[in-house]
């Protein structure tokens, strides 16, 4: 068996159309068909389901896709680790960003280079309050906003999507309970929720009954049966206790932002690079596409799917 075809299937899996990963490869469309073929064959099982629209992969598909996509992810991680310890890059690193990034998406990662690049020594600045740049209070910013500072150099990592959450106890008791008001829990009374469109209440809900500022003290709210809580999806979806309850829709951009300065410096165009690498493999997470966010079964006909 030729082990390069399962990276070349990985590609595939991801782009749903041999065409758009034959192109993202630089080989022929017939090329790349043909190992496709010849991995199934030497499994003697279909991949991919063939339509108009596109590949969609079987159920040994995705039982291979969810299998070997951790392998590969740590393969990349260990050849960049590799190729960072040959580079004699010593000094030190401030990152800000805010805290349910530190906490629930980025802390491993962090660590992880840290680890990788010993000779560089890391500052973790993790707060929601902006941090001034350019004044040295930090080297690197990760910041949701839609209006990143022109002063600074900026680039896009992504998108970050949210929905809201709550028990499955809380939604069941609340729809067998008709004189109940749905309680919301936000940030701040004035948090906007007109986007969010609940189908399976039927009933005026609670404005805002429950401010708590605090993201994590949020979802403890909602595990406690509390309310609806908007949480980001990276922190709701992984979260055994809580189902969602509305589509997931875009709340900020992901923007890394830096000093002019430190442009060519070696030990922060490292990080750098590393970041939007980590953010990338976070992707499916942010933009609440991951696969093991399940919807309960029995609440599946009451959400909102438009």
């Amino acid at each position: 068996m030729n082990w390069d075809d399962l990276r070349l299937f990985m590609l595939i899996a991801q782009e749903c159309s041999i065409r758009k990963a034959a192109n993202r490869l630089e080989i022929s469309h017939s090329t790349l068909s043909r190992r496709l073929e010849s991995l199934e064959t030497h499994l003697s099982t279909k991949l991919f389901y063939r339509h108009s629209s596109g590949l969609v992969l079987t159920e040994s598909g995705v039982e291979l896709f969810s299998e070997i996509k951790p392998v590969f992810t740590k393969i990349e991680r260990v050849l960049r680790n590799l190729s960072g310890r040959d580079q004699s890059q010593r000094g030190e690193i401030k990152v800000t960003l805010p805290c349910m990034f530190a906490k629930h998406l980025l802390f491993d990662d962090l660590i992880d280079f840290q680890e990788s690049w010993p000779e560089i020594s890391m500052q973790i600045h993790a707060s929601d309050d902006i941090v001034d740049l350019e004044k040295g209070m930090a080297d690197v910013a990760i910041r949701l906003t839609e209006n990143p500072d022109e002063s600074l150099i900026g680039r896009k990592l992504g998108d970050l999507y949210q929905a809201a959450y709550a028990t499955e106890e809380y939604i069941q008791s609340s729809n067998s309970d008709v004189e109940r008001e749905i309680k919301w829990l936000k940030p701040g009374p004035t948090t906007k929720v007109e986007s969010i469109n609940l189908n399976f209440i039927q009933r005026r809900m609670n404005e805002c009954s429950l401010v708590i500022n605090n993201i994590d003290l949020q979802l403890q709210a909602a595990e406690m049966h509390k309310g609806i809580a908007l949480l980001p999806c990276f922190m709701g979806d992984r979260n055994k206790k809580l189902i969602r309850v509305s589509e997931p829709y875009k709340h900020f951009s992901i923007w890394m932002l830096y000093p002019k300065e430190s442009r060519d410096n070696k030990r922060m165009l490292l990080f750098r690079q590393y970041i939007v690498k980590c953010i990338e493999n976070h992707a499916e997470l942010l933009q609440g596409k991951n696969p093991s966010a399940a919807y309960a079964s029995s609440f599946r006909p009451l959400l909102d799917t438009g």
